[in-house]
């Protein structure tokens, strides 16, 4: 994929030459942690508000609050580095594809 190529470009190409994923995974991911600040914060807030003492909420907040944050980072981490693992093979194999079209003899070709 050349890096000249506008997004919008890559975006509205219907014979998918050029991927924007791999543009994109770095604005998914920082959503992605957004995301699991909302949930780690929806797990304290909920943590607090079912707790029968402070003492009990406090410790709910204290464990489940970074474990949850901690949790969802790593499993959107996984998933955006699985993405970008598929379009690497992609590449090597379109690279690998290009290394045996050259070296290939052409057939009906003499020496």
């Amino acid at each position: 994929m050349d890096d000249d190529t506008s997004f919008l470009g890559a975006l509205f190409d219907f014979s998918f030459d050029r991927f924007i994923t791999t543009r994109l995974v770095k604005v998914l991911y920082a959503l992605e942690i957004v995301a699991a600040g909302i949930l780690a914060l929806a797990v304290a807030v909920t943590a607090w508000a079912s707790s029968h003492s402070a003492f009990g909420g406090l410790v709910k907040i204290v464990v489940a609050t970074p474990l949850t944050f901690l949790a969802s980072v790593i499993v959107a981490r996984i998933v955006c580095e699985g993405i970008l693992v598929l379009f690497r093979i992609q590449a090597h194999v379109a690279e690998l594809a290009r290394q045996a079209h050259v070296a290939a003899p052409r057939h009906g070709a003499t020496a």
